[in-house]
Protein backbone atom coordinates (compact mmCIF):
# COMPACT_ATOMS: atom_id res chain seq x y z
CA UNK A 1 0.00 0.00 0.00
CA UNK A 2 1.34 3.30 -0.98
CA UNK A 3 1.44 6.24 1.40
CA UNK A 4 -0.88 8.17 -0.81
CA UNK A 5 -3.53 5.92 -0.67
CA UNK A 6 -2.80 5.49 3.16
CA UNK A 7 -3.55 9.24 3.68
CA UNK A 8 -6.34 8.40 1.12
CA UNK A 9 -7.90 6.46 3.85
CA UNK A 10 -7.14 8.15 6.90
CA UNK A 11 -9.03 10.83 5.55
CA UNK A 12 -11.68 9.42 4.43
CA UNK A 13 -12.29 7.60 7.80
CA UNK A 14 -12.31 11.35 9.73
CA UNK A 15 -14.77 12.55 6.86
CA UNK A 16 -17.03 9.86 7.73
CA UNK A 17 -16.38 10.49 11.42
CA UNK A 18 -17.76 13.66 11.33
CA UNK A 19 -20.62 13.12 9.14
CA UNK A 20 -21.25 10.37 11.76
CA UNK A 21 -20.79 13.12 14.45
CA UNK A 22 -23.51 15.16 12.46
CA UNK A 23 -25.77 12.07 12.06
CA UNK A 24 -26.04 11.51 15.70
CA UNK A 25 -26.20 14.74 16.72
CA UNK A 26 -29.58 15.39 14.70
CA UNK A 27 -30.60 11.92 15.66
CA UNK A 28 -29.65 12.88 19.23
CA UNK A 29 -32.30 13.48 22.06
CA UNK A 30 -32.12 17.20 21.90
CA UNK A 31 -30.62 16.78 26.02
CA UNK A 32 -27.88 15.13 25.16
CA UNK A 33 -26.85 16.83 22.07
CA UNK A 34 -23.07 18.33 22.13
CA UNK A 35 -24.41 22.01 21.98
CA UNK A 36 -22.99 25.01 23.59
CA UNK A 37 -24.31 26.47 26.45
CA UNK A 38 -24.38 30.40 26.93
CA UNK A 39 -25.47 32.82 29.17
CA UNK A 40 -28.16 32.11 32.24
CA UNK A 41 -25.16 33.45 34.23
CA UNK A 42 -27.09 35.16 36.86
CA UNK A 43 -29.18 32.19 37.16
CA UNK A 44 -26.12 29.73 37.72
CA UNK A 45 -24.44 32.13 40.09
CA UNK A 46 -27.98 32.72 42.59
CA UNK A 47 -28.09 28.54 42.33
CA UNK A 48 -24.76 28.39 43.41
CA UNK A 49 -25.33 30.97 46.06
CA UNK A 50 -28.42 28.88 47.50
CA UNK A 51 -26.18 26.37 47.75
CA UNK A 52 -23.65 28.01 49.63
CA UNK A 53 -25.86 29.26 51.86
CA UNK A 54 -26.87 25.82 53.03
CA UNK A 55 -23.50 25.96 54.71
CA UNK A 56 -24.32 28.88 56.96
CA UNK A 57 -27.49 26.63 58.36
CA UNK A 58 -29.90 28.75 56.06
CA UNK A 59 -33.61 28.20 55.73
CA UNK A 60 -35.24 27.96 52.61
CA UNK A 61 -33.16 27.64 50.04
CA UNK A 62 -35.31 26.16 47.67
CA UNK A 63 -34.35 28.03 43.97
CA UNK A 64 -37.52 27.48 40.98
CA UNK A 65 -36.36 27.84 37.29
CA UNK A 66 -39.17 28.27 35.26
CA UNK A 67 -40.19 28.54 32.15
CA UNK A 68 -41.91 27.39 28.52
CA UNK A 69 -40.90 24.17 27.08
CA UNK A 70 -38.04 24.84 24.97
CA UNK A 71 -36.43 27.85 26.87
CA UNK A 72 -33.17 26.15 28.13
CA UNK A 73 -34.60 24.82 31.82
CA UNK A 74 -32.90 21.46 31.50
CA UNK A 75 -29.92 22.64 29.51
CA UNK A 76 -29.32 25.23 32.74
CA UNK A 77 -29.67 21.80 34.71
CA UNK A 78 -27.16 20.63 33.62
CA UNK A 79 -24.82 23.24 33.17
CA UNK A 80 -25.06 23.70 36.87
CA UNK A 81 -24.33 20.09 37.85
CA UNK A 82 -21.51 19.85 34.99
CA UNK A 83 -19.55 23.06 35.94
CA UNK A 84 -20.26 22.24 39.80
CA UNK A 85 -20.09 18.62 39.87
CA UNK A 86 -18.02 17.72 42.45
CA UNK A 87 -16.63 21.11 43.53
CA UNK A 88 -15.02 22.01 46.66
CA UNK A 89 -17.11 24.76 48.42
CA UNK A 90 -14.78 26.65 51.54
CA UNK A 91 -17.15 27.34 54.76
CA UNK A 92 -15.91 28.93 58.04
CA UNK A 93 -17.87 27.17 61.12
CA UNK A 94 -19.06 28.83 64.45
CA UNK A 95 -15.66 28.87 66.03
CA UNK A 96 -13.71 30.15 62.64
CA UNK A 97 -12.45 27.06 61.17
CA UNK A 98 -12.01 26.66 58.14
CA UNK A 99 -13.62 23.63 56.15
CA UNK A 100 -14.10 22.49 52.29
CA UNK A 101 -17.22 20.66 51.94
CA UNK A 102 -17.99 18.47 48.25
CA UNK A 103 -20.32 19.13 46.25
CA UNK A 104 -22.75 16.74 44.87
CA UNK A 105 -25.08 17.63 42.15
CA UNK A 106 -27.80 14.60 41.87
CA UNK A 107 -30.52 14.93 39.07
CA UNK A 108 -34.25 12.86 40.42
CA UNK A 109 -37.31 12.43 39.19
CA UNK A 110 -39.97 14.27 40.16
CA UNK A 111 -41.71 11.09 41.49
CA UNK A 112 -38.54 10.45 43.38
CA UNK A 113 -40.45 12.44 46.32
CA UNK A 114 -43.52 10.47 46.36
CA UNK A 115 -41.62 7.85 47.94
CA UNK A 116 -41.06 6.98 52.13
CA UNK A 117 -38.87 9.02 53.56
CA UNK A 118 -36.14 5.94 53.69
CA UNK A 119 -36.31 5.10 50.22
CA UNK A 120 -35.44 8.53 49.55
CA UNK A 121 -32.92 9.08 51.44
CA UNK A 122 -31.70 5.74 50.28
CA UNK A 123 -32.08 6.15 47.04
CA UNK A 124 -29.90 9.65 47.37
CA UNK A 125 -27.39 7.50 49.13
CA UNK A 126 -27.06 5.24 46.06
CA UNK A 127 -26.77 7.79 44.00
CA UNK A 128 -24.17 9.11 46.23
CA UNK A 129 -22.27 5.82 46.67
CA UNK A 130 -22.15 5.41 42.43
CA UNK A 131 -20.58 8.98 41.98
CA UNK A 132 -17.78 8.13 44.79
CA UNK A 133 -17.21 4.91 42.46
CA UNK A 134 -16.72 6.37 39.63
CA UNK A 135 -14.09 9.04 41.05
CA UNK A 136 -12.11 6.59 42.62
CA UNK A 137 -12.28 4.48 39.48
CA UNK A 138 -11.67 7.20 37.49
CA UNK A 139 -14.13 6.08 35.10
CA UNK A 140 -16.03 9.41 34.33
CA UNK A 141 -13.70 12.48 32.47
CA UNK A 142 -15.37 14.75 35.01
CA UNK A 143 -14.42 12.30 37.74
CA UNK A 144 -11.03 12.32 36.99
CA UNK A 145 -10.12 15.89 36.80
CA UNK A 146 -12.15 15.83 40.30
CA UNK A 147 -10.21 13.24 41.90
CA UNK A 148 -7.73 14.84 43.35
CA UNK A 149 -9.72 17.50 45.21
CA UNK A 150 -12.23 14.96 46.23
CA UNK A 151 -9.41 12.26 47.18
CA UNK A 152 -10.10 12.75 51.09
CA UNK A 153 -13.73 12.75 51.19
CA UNK A 154 -13.94 9.50 48.69
CA UNK A 155 -11.13 8.11 50.62
CA UNK A 156 -13.50 8.26 53.67
CA UNK A 157 -16.45 6.98 51.99
CA UNK A 158 -14.75 4.12 50.71
CA UNK A 159 -12.80 2.96 54.10
CA UNK A 160 -17.01 3.55 55.94
CA UNK A 161 -18.09 1.10 52.91
CA UNK A 162 -15.60 -1.73 53.48
CA UNK A 163 -15.68 -1.19 57.33
CA UNK A 164 -19.06 -1.00 58.27
CA UNK A 165 -21.56 -2.25 55.64
CA UNK A 166 -24.28 -1.31 57.67
CA UNK A 167 -23.79 1.12 60.73
CA UNK A 168 -25.65 0.75 63.75
CA UNK A 169 -27.59 4.14 63.45
CA UNK A 170 -29.22 2.98 59.56
CA UNK A 171 -29.73 -0.32 60.82
CA UNK A 172 -32.42 0.64 63.21
CA UNK A 173 -34.41 2.88 60.49
CA UNK A 174 -37.86 1.66 59.19
CA UNK A 175 -40.02 3.04 56.92
CA UNK A 176 -41.87 4.61 59.33
CA UNK A 177 -38.85 6.92 60.60
CA UNK A 178 -39.21 10.57 60.15
CA UNK A 179 -37.39 11.99 57.28
CA UNK A 180 -35.24 13.86 59.54
CA UNK A 181 -34.42 11.03 61.42
CA UNK A 182 -33.28 9.12 58.31
CA UNK A 183 -31.18 11.96 56.71
CA UNK A 184 -29.50 12.30 60.27
CA UNK A 185 -28.38 8.69 60.20
CA UNK A 186 -27.11 9.07 57.04
CA UNK A 187 -24.97 12.14 57.39
CA UNK A 188 -23.66 11.20 60.51
CA UNK A 189 -22.82 7.46 59.38
CA UNK A 190 -21.70 8.16 55.91
CA UNK A 191 -22.16 11.98 54.75
CA UNK A 192 -20.71 14.10 57.46
CA UNK A 193 -19.99 17.64 57.72
CA UNK A 194 -17.56 16.93 54.43
CA UNK A 195 -20.99 17.05 51.60
CA UNK A 196 -23.51 19.39 50.47
CA UNK A 197 -26.19 18.24 48.14
CA UNK A 198 -27.67 20.27 45.41
CA UNK A 199 -31.17 18.36 44.42
CA UNK A 200 -31.99 19.44 41.00
CA UNK A 201 -35.20 18.57 39.83
CA UNK A 202 -36.47 18.81 36.07
CA UNK A 203 -40.08 18.80 35.39
CA UNK A 204 -40.70 20.10 38.62
CA UNK A 205 -43.98 21.35 37.79
CA UNK A 206 -45.07 17.14 37.87
CA UNK A 207 -43.87 16.74 41.59
CA UNK A 208 -47.14 14.83 43.17
CA UNK A 209 -48.79 16.87 45.43
CA UNK A 210 -49.15 13.70 47.66
CA UNK A 211 -48.66 14.34 51.68
CA UNK A 212 -45.37 11.92 51.11
CA UNK A 213 -43.83 14.69 48.27
CA UNK A 214 -44.81 17.78 50.06
CA UNK A 215 -42.98 16.25 53.77
CA UNK A 216 -40.25 15.54 52.08
CA UNK A 217 -39.78 18.94 50.03
CA UNK A 218 -40.62 21.15 53.71
CA UNK A 219 -38.33 19.46 55.58
CA UNK A 220 -35.48 19.92 53.09
CA UNK A 221 -36.68 23.82 52.29
CA UNK A 222 -37.46 24.66 56.00
CA UNK A 223 -34.03 22.35 56.70
CA UNK A 224 -35.74 20.85 60.14
CA UNK A 225 -32.89 17.92 59.28
CA UNK A 226 -28.24 17.91 59.63
CA UNK A 227 -27.19 17.84 56.45
CA UNK A 228 -26.74 20.69 53.73
CA UNK A 229 -29.12 19.95 50.97
CA UNK A 230 -30.26 22.94 48.58
CA UNK A 231 -33.59 21.99 46.10
CA UNK A 232 -33.43 23.25 43.20
CA UNK A 233 -36.53 22.88 41.30
CA UNK A 234 -36.85 23.33 37.13
CA UNK A 235 -39.80 23.42 35.44
CA UNK A 236 -43.26 25.07 33.16
CA UNK A 237 -44.40 28.80 34.05
CA UNK A 238 -46.53 27.49 36.49
CA UNK A 239 -44.35 25.77 38.90
CA UNK A 240 -43.39 27.93 41.29
CA UNK A 241 -47.44 28.65 42.03
CA UNK A 242 -47.22 24.61 42.27
CA UNK A 243 -44.57 24.92 44.94
CA UNK A 244 -46.34 27.43 46.83
CA UNK A 245 -50.10 26.50 46.48
CA UNK A 246 -51.12 26.12 49.88
CA UNK A 247 -53.97 24.23 48.99
CA UNK A 248 -53.55 21.77 46.04
CA UNK A 249 -49.75 22.45 46.05
CA UNK A 250 -47.32 21.30 47.84
CA UNK A 251 -47.20 24.36 50.10
CA UNK A 252 -43.46 25.75 50.86
CA UNK A 253 -43.77 28.86 52.83
CA UNK A 254 -41.01 31.38 52.30
CA UNK A 255 -40.93 31.09 48.70
CA UNK A 256 -39.26 34.60 48.15
CA UNK A 257 -40.00 36.22 44.93
CA UNK A 258 -35.99 36.43 44.36
CA UNK A 259 -36.32 32.82 44.55
CA UNK A 260 -37.80 32.25 41.11
CA UNK A 261 -36.02 32.93 38.26
CA UNK A 262 -38.45 33.08 34.86
CA UNK A 263 -36.54 31.84 31.95
CA UNK A 264 -37.16 32.46 28.15
CA UNK A 265 -35.40 34.29 25.70
CA UNK A 266 -31.87 34.58 25.12
CA UNK A 267 -30.00 37.94 25.37
CA UNK A 268 -29.08 39.80 21.73
CA UNK A 269 -25.97 38.06 20.50
CA UNK A 270 -26.39 34.67 22.72
CA UNK A 271 -27.94 32.91 19.61
CA UNK A 272 -25.18 33.48 17.24
CA UNK A 273 -22.99 32.21 19.95
CA UNK A 274 -24.54 29.09 20.16
CA UNK A 275 -24.75 28.30 17.20
CA UNK A 276 -20.85 28.88 16.66
CA UNK A 277 -19.71 27.13 19.58
CA UNK A 278 -21.77 24.24 18.69
CA UNK A 279 -20.18 24.05 14.84
CA UNK A 280 -17.08 24.06 16.59
CA UNK A 281 -17.79 21.13 18.91
CA UNK A 282 -18.90 19.09 16.21
CA UNK A 283 -16.08 19.97 13.90
CA UNK A 284 -17.30 21.91 11.21
CA UNK A 285 -14.22 24.02 11.28
CA UNK A 286 -11.48 24.33 8.43
CA UNK A 287 -9.20 23.25 11.77
CA UNK A 288 -10.34 20.38 11.86
CA UNK A 289 -8.71 17.25 9.15
CA UNK A 290 -11.70 15.01 8.71
CA UNK A 291 -13.82 18.34 7.55
CA UNK A 292 -11.35 19.89 5.78
CA UNK A 293 -9.96 16.62 3.73
CA UNK A 294 -13.84 16.30 3.19
CA UNK A 295 -14.41 20.17 1.94
CA UNK A 296 -11.11 20.48 -0.15
CA UNK A 297 -12.07 16.81 -2.03
CA UNK A 298 -15.54 18.94 -3.16
CA UNK A 299 -13.39 21.90 -4.56
CA UNK A 300 -13.62 24.22 -1.31
CA UNK A 301 -10.93 26.98 -0.11
CA UNK A 302 -11.62 28.04 3.35
CA UNK A 303 -12.83 31.86 2.44
CA UNK A 304 -15.83 29.69 0.47
CA UNK A 305 -16.78 27.71 3.95
CA UNK A 306 -16.08 30.15 5.68
CA UNK A 307 -18.17 32.13 3.99
CA UNK A 308 -21.19 29.41 3.79
CA UNK A 309 -21.01 29.12 7.77
CA UNK A 310 -20.99 32.58 8.84
CA UNK A 311 -24.57 33.17 6.75
CA UNK A 312 -25.73 30.05 7.61
CA UNK A 313 -24.94 30.97 11.34
CA UNK A 314 -26.41 34.41 11.37
CA UNK A 315 -29.81 32.88 9.33
CA UNK A 316 -29.99 30.49 12.12
CA UNK A 317 -29.79 32.90 14.99
CA UNK A 318 -32.10 35.67 13.15
CA UNK A 319 -34.67 32.89 12.64
CA UNK A 320 -34.82 31.55 16.33
CA UNK A 321 -36.14 34.53 18.11
CA UNK A 322 -33.08 34.27 20.30
CA UNK A 323 -35.96 31.30 21.61
CA UNK A 324 -33.36 28.25 22.66
CA UNK A 325 -35.96 25.48 20.97
CA UNK A 326 -35.70 27.45 17.96
CA UNK A 327 -31.89 27.73 18.04
CA UNK A 328 -31.72 24.37 18.62
CA UNK A 329 -33.85 23.26 15.52
CA UNK A 330 -31.88 25.46 13.24
CA UNK A 331 -28.58 23.91 13.90
CA UNK A 332 -30.45 20.20 13.39
CA UNK A 333 -31.57 21.46 10.22
CA UNK A 334 -28.21 22.84 9.05
CA UNK A 335 -26.57 20.00 9.77
CA UNK A 336 -29.29 17.95 7.86
CA UNK A 337 -28.60 19.73 4.89
CA UNK A 338 -25.40 18.97 4.84
CA UNK A 339 -26.02 14.82 5.26
CA UNK A 340 -28.13 15.40 2.62
CA UNK A 341 -26.01 16.98 0.30
CA UNK A 342 -22.99 15.14 0.96
CA UNK A 343 -22.44 13.30 -2.43
CA UNK A 344 -23.19 16.28 -4.21
CA UNK A 345 -21.73 19.58 -2.20
CA UNK A 346 -20.09 22.20 -4.02
CA UNK A 347 -19.12 25.72 -3.91
CA UNK A 348 -21.11 26.65 -6.68
CA UNK A 349 -24.32 25.54 -4.88
CA UNK A 350 -23.76 27.18 -1.50
CA UNK A 351 -26.71 29.37 -1.93
CA UNK A 352 -29.39 26.93 -2.56
CA UNK A 353 -27.33 25.24 0.43
CA UNK A 354 -28.29 28.24 2.37
CA UNK A 355 -32.03 27.96 0.93
CA UNK A 356 -32.56 24.78 1.87
CA UNK A 357 -31.12 24.72 5.07
CA UNK A 358 -33.58 27.91 6.43
CA UNK A 359 -36.71 26.22 4.71
CA UNK A 360 -35.98 23.24 6.84
CA UNK A 361 -35.72 25.18 10.03
CA UNK A 362 -39.01 27.34 9.53
CA UNK A 363 -40.48 23.85 8.62
CA UNK A 364 -39.28 21.89 11.81
CA UNK A 365 -40.62 25.10 13.75
CA UNK A 366 -43.38 24.52 13.08
CA UNK A 367 -43.43 20.65 12.77
CA UNK A 368 -42.92 21.44 16.61
CA UNK A 369 -45.94 23.59 17.27
CA UNK A 370 -48.13 21.18 15.65
CA UNK A 371 -47.00 18.48 17.89
CA UNK A 372 -47.24 20.11 21.07
CA UNK A 373 -50.61 20.51 19.59
CA UNK A 374 -51.41 17.14 18.23
CA UNK A 375 -53.83 15.55 21.44
CA UNK A 376 -55.96 19.14 21.87
CA UNK A 377 -55.72 20.16 17.60
CA UNK A 378 -59.42 19.93 17.64
CA UNK A 379 -60.01 22.94 20.14
CA UNK A 380 -57.06 25.26 18.11
CA UNK A 381 -59.69 27.52 16.48
CA UNK A 382 -60.14 28.28 20.69
CA UNK A 383 -56.77 28.66 21.79
CA UNK A 384 -55.76 30.73 18.51
CA UNK A 385 -58.93 33.03 19.74
CA UNK A 386 -57.66 33.31 23.18
CA UNK A 387 -54.21 34.16 22.10
CA UNK A 388 -55.96 37.00 19.26
CA UNK A 389 -58.04 38.16 22.36
CA UNK A 390 -54.69 38.36 24.91
CA UNK A 391 -52.96 40.46 21.89
CA UNK A 392 -55.62 42.96 21.99
CA UNK A 393 -56.62 43.17 25.55
CA UNK A 394 -54.77 45.74 28.01
CA UNK A 395 -53.13 43.01 30.20
CA UNK A 396 -52.15 41.20 27.10
CA UNK A 397 -54.20 38.48 28.68
CA UNK A 398 -57.94 36.45 29.66
CA UNK A 399 -59.55 35.63 32.37
CA UNK A 400 -59.70 31.83 32.86
CA UNK A 401 -63.60 31.44 32.27
CA UNK A 402 -63.52 33.18 29.31
CA UNK A 403 -60.55 30.72 28.26
CA UNK A 404 -62.84 27.62 29.50
CA UNK A 405 -65.86 29.21 27.36
CA UNK A 406 -64.33 29.13 24.43
CA UNK A 407 -63.43 25.54 24.29
CA UNK A 408 -66.98 24.66 25.70
CA UNK A 409 -68.33 26.57 22.25
CA UNK A 410 -65.85 25.24 20.31
CA UNK A 411 -66.76 21.51 21.23
CA UNK A 412 -70.45 22.57 21.31
CA UNK A 413 -70.47 23.96 17.46
CA UNK A 414 -67.99 20.19 16.82
CA UNK A 415 -71.47 18.32 18.20
CA UNK A 416 -68.83 17.43 21.27
CA UNK A 417 -70.45 19.40 24.07
CA UNK A 418 -68.67 19.44 27.08
CA UNK A 419 -68.93 19.78 30.77
CA UNK A 420 -67.21 22.54 32.72
CA UNK A 421 -64.94 20.38 34.17
CA UNK A 422 -64.47 18.95 30.66
CA UNK A 423 -63.30 22.32 29.96
CA UNK A 424 -61.04 23.08 32.80
CA UNK A 425 -59.22 20.08 32.35
CA UNK A 426 -58.46 21.11 28.74
CA UNK A 427 -57.65 23.98 29.63
CA UNK A 428 -55.09 22.39 32.28
CA UNK A 429 -53.55 20.32 29.70
CA UNK A 430 -52.85 23.21 27.07
CA UNK A 431 -51.18 25.12 30.24
CA UNK A 432 -49.56 22.56 31.22
CA UNK A 433 -47.73 21.90 27.46
CA UNK A 434 -46.15 25.01 27.67
CA UNK A 435 -49.00 26.71 24.84
CA UNK A 436 -50.43 29.10 27.40
CA UNK A 437 -49.44 31.23 30.26
CA UNK A 438 -51.27 31.14 33.49
CA UNK A 439 -50.86 34.60 35.43
CA UNK A 440 -51.04 34.24 39.06
CA UNK A 441 -53.82 37.05 38.52
CA UNK A 442 -55.89 33.86 37.26
CA UNK A 443 -56.07 34.97 33.79
CA UNK A 444 -54.21 32.93 30.72
CA UNK A 445 -51.95 34.51 27.92
CA UNK A 446 -50.03 33.66 25.14
CA UNK A 447 -46.54 32.31 25.72
CA UNK A 448 -43.79 35.04 25.53
CA UNK A 449 -42.50 33.19 22.31
CA UNK A 450 -42.78 35.48 19.64
CA UNK A 451 -43.03 33.02 16.48
CA UNK A 452 -45.42 30.77 19.01
CA UNK A 453 -47.79 33.32 18.97
CA UNK A 454 -47.61 34.05 15.37
CA UNK A 455 -47.56 30.41 14.86
CA UNK A 456 -51.54 30.15 16.91
CA UNK A 457 -52.62 33.41 15.18
CA UNK A 458 -51.39 32.82 11.59
CA UNK A 459 -50.67 29.26 10.82
CA UNK A 460 -53.21 27.24 12.82
CA UNK A 461 -55.86 29.24 12.09
CA UNK A 462 -55.45 28.78 8.29
CA UNK A 463 -55.34 25.35 8.56
CA UNK A 464 -58.13 24.87 10.73
CA UNK A 465 -60.01 27.94 8.92
CA UNK A 466 -61.10 30.76 10.97
CA UNK A 467 -64.69 30.73 9.13
CA UNK A 468 -65.88 27.66 10.35
CA UNK A 469 -69.09 27.64 12.91
CA UNK A 470 -66.60 26.35 15.91
CA UNK A 471 -63.72 28.81 15.24
CA UNK A 472 -66.51 31.85 15.08
CA UNK A 473 -68.43 30.85 18.74
CA UNK A 474 -64.78 30.09 19.97
CA UNK A 475 -64.53 34.06 19.27
CA UNK A 476 -67.90 35.16 20.24
CA UNK A 477 -67.45 32.85 23.48
CA UNK A 478 -64.19 36.01 24.57
CA UNK A 479 -65.88 38.47 23.32
CA UNK A 480 -63.63 38.45 20.03
CA UNK A 481 -65.54 40.03 16.94
CA UNK A 482 -65.52 37.55 14.15
CA UNK A 483 -62.59 37.75 11.31
CA UNK A 484 -63.49 38.48 8.45
CA UNK A 485 -64.40 36.16 5.77
CA UNK A 486 -61.75 35.06 3.52
CA UNK A 487 -62.46 35.35 -0.20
Amino acid sequence: MTTNTRQARRRQSRTDQTFDDLRNYVEQHERDAPMAFVGRDGILSDLMSAVKATLRGSKGMTRVVQGVPGAGKTATCDEFIRRHQSQEIPWLDDGGRKHKAALFCVNLDPEDLNAPPLTFVQGLHEQWMDHCRSLEAGIKKAGRAHLGRMSDTVRLWCKRSTEHESAEKTKALTEHSSLSTCIGAYSHDYWGKSMVIALCIDEAQDIPATNRAKAILRVLHNRTHPARIAPLLFGLPNTAEHVSDQRNGLGLSRLNVRAIHDICLLEPGQAREIVDGTFDRLGLEWGNPGWSGYLCSRGFKPLQWDDWRNKTASSIAEGSSDFPQHVTLGLHAACQTLIDRRETLAPTGLDDLLKDARAKHQQWKTSYYQQRLDSIIQYGAAFGAICRKASGSLHGSVAEEAATAAIEAAAQAKGRPLTAGQSEAILKQVLGKGLLRQLRSGRVAPPAIPSMSTYLDGVLQDALDMNEKPALRACQAIGLSAPPKSA
